[in-house]
């Protein structure tokens, strides 16, 4: 997975914490936020979202469908939040408006598309995109 959607997810789960990427107004409805496994989850149901897309890779688009699902039981609302009216999805909206998700990469970083994925490959294991570039190539046969 690409390090900057990684640092999107760690993003994006720390700023469910008060008094974070300019949230301050959020602290108030906040009672307590997501926890570090919910970074955990983002990136792996990602890549399983990928997966199902049909793409060994992972796309900013993928994690962002992901956010709402994956933060939404995590939110301990305070009593102001419910008293007015402010459900998680609504927080979650203005978080993901704060935190601007990385740039789409400009193209496959996978060179031949994995259909079905094999377990040798890189991209597949989950190690670095170097490494993914090198397996794929690698993997020729049919």
């Amino acid at each position: 997975m690409d390090p900057s959607l990684i640092q999107y997810a760690v993003r994006v789960v720390a700023a469910t914490r008060p008094a974070r990427f300019g949230l301050k107004d959020l602290a108030r409805f906040i009672t307590f936020g997501a926890s570090p496994r919910a970074t955990i989850n983002l990136i792996e149901g990602a890549r399983a979202l990928a997966m199902l897309r049909g793409r060994t890779y992972a796309l900013p688009e993928d994690m962002t469908d992901l956010v709402p699902d994956v933060l939404r039981h995590r939110l301990v609302l305070s009593y102001e939040a419910l008293a007015e009216g402010q459900g998680a999805d609504d927080l979650i909206d203005r978080v993901l408006q704060k935190v601007p998700a990385p740039p789409k990469p400009p193209r496959d970083p996978c060179p031949r598309r994995l259909d079905p994925p094999r377990r040798s490959c890189a991209a597949w294991s989950g190690r670095s995109s170097a490494a993914s570039t090198a397996c794929c190539r690698a993997t020729t046969a049919p």
